[in-house]
């Protein structure tokens, strides 16, 4: 072995530029023969994510850059994007056999290394070269290119910068750019050289989003996509159940973009029931059709099938993307989605996100039965749900690692159900800087007290010593329910590691009032955004109802919300002028119509001893006032935690100065709040108690805004349309799709009967 090792390192002294060639092509030789083999699984992993993007190449010119096999041009409808000349640099020429029978398959006429204009058929031009030493002679013959399109090569070239400013020259004005690239990142040396030749010399640590971004493009997309299915998993230690995951896996990872990018949510339904996707607390100015709102701004996705929703991150903050077809988030389909700030007010060193589930054993169709089941003569029995840190069981949270004297912005969201949580540090304070998605003047407190759906984040300076740890704690809680040991309140701590051989320092466990708590009454807006006068007032009432039938139904206004048969951004589309009488969208709609650029003070009174998340879409309302509702009105139901003993001590706080805005808002029990908004977003707006038992049985009411100018600026796309039809979904008229106001086929107004606080 020794003599045959001194022999090769002899070999390649004397013939260096052979042995380079030698082992060169050994390496491609290698390389082909397992993506011939791997290629499909690939192309099959990554196509949810590669199919949309490719929909959006447009011809006449493509440039692709490492095609490799020639998987992708399945993916493309050559006619139908206009393409003629399709230029493909692909180095391997192990990869070209293949690659000829794919493009033949795809109607491609085949070249080597020139291009005919006066060919009529449609061109694949294989270049046998890359981009690394120049552009060849070939690919700029054929520039400028209307798409320059690539996958998973990005990593593997040694010059991203230059690689970038390439492509865009040779982009025609106007061109598109769209890749799909690998993530991730591998910090040992001797791994990326093991790794590297598998993935095609690929550099997994490479700052190629930063990279993108630096470049002068008019605008960044960013895309993902996904397949909802079920999946068996025990997230909390002691239940195997079916749940929803998304490409086989649960807890779906979280989605990061930055400011100015877009997002395409590709959704790809393996579920047996529809589905949708709402991205909690986004705008969507200019395209309230892609709020995710099922039967208020579309008609589900039915199985089988798939829809991409576009999100322009024009804001900045913490929000989450979850079901909103019945109950199907309580069921795992949930991520963060975080928008990072460029351009942040506040300086920190570090993120660190905490997203708290809770997580019942039953599915959540039973759960909901359990609420809204007809024969019932009260609220069921309460469940205790089990906590999840980061997706997984609240028992095994991994720990939270400080330097001392760094600032560490700690993004905390509730994607629970049903339940609330409290977070704090013990030894450390909590500067608060934003509350669902808007940035704060900062709020010093203790800890942070967060009902389903809210989010906030503060920046918590790490200690100057890294002498001893600390803990942080969430704890999972209802009080409207008895506490019960062990099971209410739930109390998960995981380790604030600031030197891996220090002590944890323990503290005294702390009464809750004697905290101070994040309170968004007390809060300022940090851009000073006026709160303006009321031109309007909204008064609504949370009253829980048990029907003729025994159903436990609750109401908003004066009737449970049901959804129409029609999707309610639809009737305020088709219907003309009848679209400002808020009778169209049905009785069960509880529409309120607001014309274009009023400012209307919703009061919601909460009369029972139940909390209420309450969560308004498209918007983020201001904060004007909180206090006690009036004694007289008072309703407690059987079976809550609650008597008149408990009513609250609470005084009227009014804001002050820039108040707060927030798009989820906790209404205690027994009190109100007022919420100010202005009529500057088209849309259909949903407001409904993000406690999801609480939705599923009617709580909820619709804000109809300025119909008139959505008919003028906006258009539902024919996908959207299409997908209704489909299912036999009308898509225009009124809350039944007859004309005017002809409700024939409208199910029965349920007959309800007394308050449950009667029984």
């Amino acid at each position: 072995m020794l003599v045959f090792a001194c022999w090769g390192i002899g070999l390649y002294r004397e013939y260096p530029a052979e042995v380079d060639e030698y082992v060169r092509r050994v390496q491609d030789w290698t390389y082909a023969k397992a993506w011939a083999h791997l290629g499909e699984f690939s192309a099959a992993r990554i196509a949810p994510v590669r199919a949309p993007l490719w929909a959006q190449v447009q011809g006449p010119r493509v440039l692709e850059l490492g095609i490799g096999h020639g998987e992708s041009l399945r993916l493309l409808n050559a006619p139908q994007a206009g393409i003629r000349i399709h230029v493909a640099l692909e180095p391997n020429p192990y990869m070209h056999q293949q690659l000829v029978q794919n493009a033949r398959r795809a109607g491609f006429a085949v070249r080597f290394n020139e291009v005919s204009e006066k060919l009529a058929e449609r061109q694949l031009i294989v270049v046998n070269d890359t981009l690394a030493g120049g552009v060849p002679g070939v690919v700029a013959a054929a520039a400028p290119y209307n798409s320059v399109v690539t996958s998973l090569s990005l990593c593997s070239v040694d010059d991203v910068d230059g690689t970038l400013r390439t492509i865009f020259d040779l982009l025609s004005p106007g061109g598109r750019f769209i890749f799909v690239e690998r993530a991730g990142r591998i910090k040992q040396a001797w791994a990326q050289r093991v790794v590297g030749p598998l993935l095609g010399n690929c550099q997994l640590d490479r700052g190629i989003a930063q990279a993108i971004r630096g470049m002068r493009w008019r605008s960044v997309d960013v895309s993902t996509g996904g397949l909802p299915g079920y999946v068996q998993v025990n997230r909390d230690g002691y239940n195997n159940r079916r749940a929803i995951g998304v490409n086989g896996a649960l807890p779906i990872p979280p989605v990061y973009v930055d400011h100015g990018d877009t997002l395409h949510l590709t959704v790809n339904n393996h579920l047996d029931e529809p589905t949708t996707i709402h991205s909690h607390g986004i705008f969507h100015n200019g395209s309230a059709y892609m709020d995710g709102a099922s039967m208020i701004t579309q008609c589900g996705i039915p199985p089988g099938e798939s829809f991409t929703y576009h999100i322009y991150a024009e804001q900045t903050g913490t929000y989450w993307l979850h079901a909103h077809h019945k109950a199907q988030q309580a069921d795992g389909l949930r991520a963060p989605f975080i928008i990072r700030d460029t351009k942040c007010p506040y300086e920190y060193d570090e993120e660190v996100l905490i997203s708290l589930e809770d997580w019942y054993p039953t599915e959540s169709g039973t759960k909901m039965a359990e609420v809204t089941a007809p024969g019932s003569t009260g609220p069921p029995p309460p469940t205790f749900p089990y906590g999840l840190i980061n997706g997984y069981n609240g028992n095994n949270s991994m720990p939270i690692r400080f330097v001392p004297g760094k600032r560490y912005r700690i993004r905390v969201l509730s994607m629970s159900t049903t339940e609330w949580w409290k977070f704090s540090i013990p030894g450390h304070k909590l500067e608060v800087i934003e509350a669902d998605g808007i940035m704060s003047e900062p709020h010093i407190v203790d800890g942070l007290d967060l009902a389903p759906a809210q989010r906030y984040s503060a920046i918590v300076t790490a200690l100057d010593t890294d002498e001893f740890n600390y803990i942080y704690n969430c704890t999972l809680y209802a009080d409207f329910v008895p506490w019960t040991p062990g099971m209410n309140p739930r109390v998960y701590t995981g380790l604030v590691e600031y030197n891996a051989h220090a002590p944890t320092k323990q503290y005294a466990f702390s009464d809750d009032r004697q905290l101070a708590w994040a309170t968004d009454i007390g809060m300022h807006a940090l851009d000073s955004y006026p709160m303006p006068p009321a031109d309007r007032h909204i008064d609504l009432t949370s009253r829980l109802y048990i029907t003729d039938d025994l159903r436990n139904l609750r109401t908003l206004d004066t009737l449970p919300y049901i959804e129409p048969q029609v999707p309610t951004l639809f009737t305020a589309m088709t219907t003309g002028s009848l679209a400002m009488d808020p009778r169209v969208y049905g009785p069960q709609a509880q529409a309120f119509v607001i014309p274009h650029m009023q400012n209307v003070e919703i009061t919601i009174k909460n009369i029972e001893g139940l909390p209420h998340a309450m969560h308004l879409h498209h918007h983020a309302f201001y904060i004007a006032e909180r206090g006690p509702v009036d004694p007289a009105e008072i309703e407690i139901a059987p079976g809550t935690n609650f008597t008149p003993a408990d009513l609250p001590r609470t005084t009227r706080r009014r804001s002050t100065g820039v108040p707060m805005r927030r798009d989820t808002i906790t209404v205690p029990a027994f009190e109100y709040v007022k919420l100010r908004i202005r009529g500057d977003l088209p849309s259909t707006a949903f407001l409904h108690c993000h406690t999801l038992s609480h939705n599923v049985a009617g709580l909820a009411a619709t804000l109809v805004i300025a119909p008139d100018v959505l008919q003028r600026t906006q258009r539902i796309p024919e996908d959207l349309i299409h997908m209704c039809l489909r299912q036999g979904i009308r898509v225009e008229g009124n809350a039944v799709g007859n004309h005017g106001l002809d409700f024939t086929g409208l199910p029965p107004v349920p007959i309800l009967g007394p308050t449950a606080a009667d029984n």
